[in-house]
């Protein structure tokens, strides 16, 4: 069966318009993933700017040295990454009557009986792709401080 003309320029178009279509997916996968890698990596630029800037003013208000730090690792993330690790720095005095800050009350479960708060992983578990997990802090020698 030999196939009409019209026939082969329907096919021809179909085929062309195919890879039109699949071309044009494959260039807006490959600039969605540049586009979404710059504004994550910005982001996180942005986030250590303001971390650099907190661990500059912690450092001058410990008296010019890193051992609050060195002392408690974990401040080191507050300081990197407080929104990700709810931990407070233990380095400073709490404020007010001079005692230990007050517990919080466990969450309770919703009364619609839905799913509960999450719980949290154990502290001695450490956290996942964190930024603090990612950035190395060297003291004026070249020694890490965390």
């Amino acid at each position: 069966m030999r196939l009409r003309l019209w026939h082969r320029l329907f096919l021809a178009f179909a085929v062309l318009s195919v890879a039109i279509i699949a071309g044009f997916v494959a260039w807006q996968q490959r600039n969605f993933r540049e586009g979404f890698s710059t504004y994550l990596n910005e982001v996180t630029r942005q986030r250590l700017q303001v971390a650099g800037e907190r661990l500059a003013e912690a450092y001058s208000d410990h008296g010019g040295s890193w051992e609050f730090l060195r002392r408690d690792p974990r401040a080191f993330d507050a300081y990197v990454d407080p929104f990700r690790l709810k931990h407070k720095i233990t380095s400073e005095e709490p404020r007010g009557a001079g005692g230990p800050p007050p517990q919080a009350e466990p969450p309770t479960p919703p009364p619609d009986g839905g799913p509960g708060p999450r719980e949290m992983p154990p502290a001695d578990m450490p956290p996942r792709m964190s930024a603090a997990s990612r950035v190395l802090l060297l003291d004026a020698t070249g020694a890490s401080v965390t």
